[in-house]
């Protein structure tokens, strides 16, 4: 088996094996295609001669005649390209002189295989990780995964990637593994981001894009497509993601059921945050305004179930112990992740000694926003 870049020799040897002597004859050698650097020598053995001793490029030798027991060799050394075929074909043709035979032929070839070239084999995917074809609803935090693998030998350039980000994002936020650079941490929505992966890599590089989804496209989902260029020639497997996105139903957010509680013997109100919307509902922060009443604004529970009993009253069950999940407090405001249709979340809040204040739900496109607002302490006036 040759190798790209190698040298291969051969050997054509004319011996007479007769009694008597054989008359003159010619040798063709042509250059075979893959190969390079074609030189040669001739040596001559008992009661034969060569032409020339040496020579370069293809063979086209007249010799004379060979005595009975005498050879002549030729010796021939090749370099191998470096993009050779599959394999080589190197043939010598004899035409002897009238009266005069080969044994067993008078064409001599041989094929040699040539090894694949080792190269980098880069291939670029794209993921989401909700996966490709769920259905996505506005407000959801979804994350792509970009995967570079290599699985031949180091890249000798730059792979670059290309990612022009959908329009119906927001908060994109982007993590380069290491090897590679992205020209944005931050990204607006519709923004090219481009990345480059750095020459010399094998295995696996990766690129983390987190974003939040505003609404479907005209299309009705949330489409995503990287390309990747450089020169080993880097190929797309997947790499275009599509997900649809579901047409957000109205929203109702209400803040219910204030009640006096006493948590570690601080004093308090316990209020139900309640989803009264046929869907689910994300990102919604919760402020405590002024600032300066609080005293404290936690989580009491999470992952609620909220039901309506009669006279519209909203039945709280939580789970035992409570769960904080989710929910986010900071300051004087909490912000919520996600609340379930028919689930609930609770907060505790505490003022300052004789404060007064609000606390307010605050959901873009509520459809009722009269529920939204809680004046504390309890009974106490807006």
């Amino acid at each position: 088996q040759l190798q790209a870049d190698g040298i291969v020799q051969y050997e054509i040897v004319l011996r007479n094996n007769s009694f008597g002597d054989a008359g003159s004859f010619s040798l063709v050698n042509p250059v075979p295609a893959g190969l390079g650097g074609f030189t040669w020598q001739c040596t001559a053995v008992n009661d034969a001669s060569c032409e020339q001793d040496s020579g370069s490029g293809a063979i086209n030798e007249t010799l004379g005649g060979i005595a009975a027991n005498s050879s002549i060799t030729f010796r021939i050394s090749a370099n191998v390209s470096a993009a050779p075929p599959a394999s080589i074909a190197n043939t010598a043709t004899v035409t002897p002189s009238p009266g005069t035979t080969c044994s067993p032929s008078c064409v001599a070839s041989v094929t040699l295989p040539v090894a694949p070239i080792a190269v980098p084999d880069v291939v670029v995917s794209k993921h989401i990780d909700a996966g490709a074809g769920t259905a996505l609803v506005p407000g959801q935090v979804i994350a792509w995964t970009i995967r570079a693998t290599n699985s031949g030998v180091p890249t000798s350039a730059v792979v670059a990637l290309r990612d022009r980000l959908p329009a119906n994002i927001r908060d994109a936020s982007v993590i380069a593994g290491a090897g590679v650079s992205c020209s944005s941490a931050t990204p607006a929505a519709g923004a090219l981001l481009t990345c480059s992966l750095a020459a010399g890599f094998t295995g696996e590089r990766e690129v983390r894009i987190t974003a939040t989804v505003v609404a479907a496209d005209a299309q009705g989902g949330l489409r995503n497509t990287v390309e990747t260029s450089g020169l080993d020639q880097p190929r797309c497997d997947g790499c275009a993601v599509v997900n649809p996105v579901l047409v957000a139903e109205e929203a109702d957010v209400a803040l219910r059921n204030a009640r006096a509680y006493t948590a570690a013997g601080i004093p308090g109100t316990l209020v139900d945050v309640v989803t009264l919307s046929p869907g689910a509902v994300s990102q919604v922060p919760v402020w405590l305004s002024p600032a300066s009443a609080q005293r404290l604004l936690a989580t009491y529970a999470s992952d609620c179930t909220a039901s309506t009993g009669a006279g519209g009253i909203i039945n709280i069950s939580c789970p035992s112990p409570p769960s904080t999940q989710g929910v986010n407090c900071s300051g004087s405001v909490c912000m919520i992740d996600w609340i379930q249709r028919n689930a609930a979340v609770t907060l505790f809040i505490a003022l300052n000694p004789g404060a007064t204040a609000s606390l307010r739900a605050e959901l873009p496109g509520d459809s009722n926003p009269d529920n939204d607002v809680v004046n504390l302490p309890v009974g106490a006036a807006p």
